[in-house]
């Protein structure tokens, strides 16, 4: 049950998915902004899917999962977003990292342990994660069963 109060404020992220020569669809994932610690918290943390926002582009499926470290065996589901408007034409050279946990403590507990952590000892690129409320592709116009609650 999530807790009572105000919602924290929301933030909607453009993004596209899929392989251009096969298929390719567009939409935007609404992002929960609010940092671990912030009065919006703990309304966040009932969320069992977060964002990893603007993870580098050379960040491959291998490095993907060592960043993941011990919480690769929680998730249940991971996908990689292109981000901004235009993103299926590659304009952009960042990617959203969409990550389904087992239960809301493990993605609060991945919050907390990774949000502003480095991609790479040797890049100062830092990981930025946010819960997300909902995704949506406008093809469809409907939530993906990937992320209810």
């Amino acid at each position: 049950r999530a807790p009572s109060g105000p919602p924290p404020p929301t933030i909607r992220v453009e993004c596209s998915s899929g392989n251009p020569a096969v298929e390719v669809w567009s939409g935007y994932v609404v992002l929960v902004d609010s940092a671990p610690g912030d009065a919006g918290t703990a309304r966040a943390d009932h969320h069992r899917v977060v964002c990893v926002v603007g993870a580098p582009a050379y960040l491959v499926a291998g490095e993907l999962m060592r960043f993941l470290g011990a919480y690769a065996h929680f998730v249940e589901h991971l996908r990689v977003v292109r981000a901004g408007p235009g993103a299926s034409q590659g304009a952009s050279r960042r990617n959203h990292v969409l990550l389904r946990f087992a239960d809301p403590r493990r993605a609060a507990a991945f919050r907390r342990d990774f949000d502003g952590a480095r991609f790479s000892s040797l890049e100062p690129d830092r990981a930025r994660v946010l819960p997300v409320a909902l995704f949506v592709p406008e093809s469809s116009g409907r939530r993906t069963p990937m992320l209810r609650a």
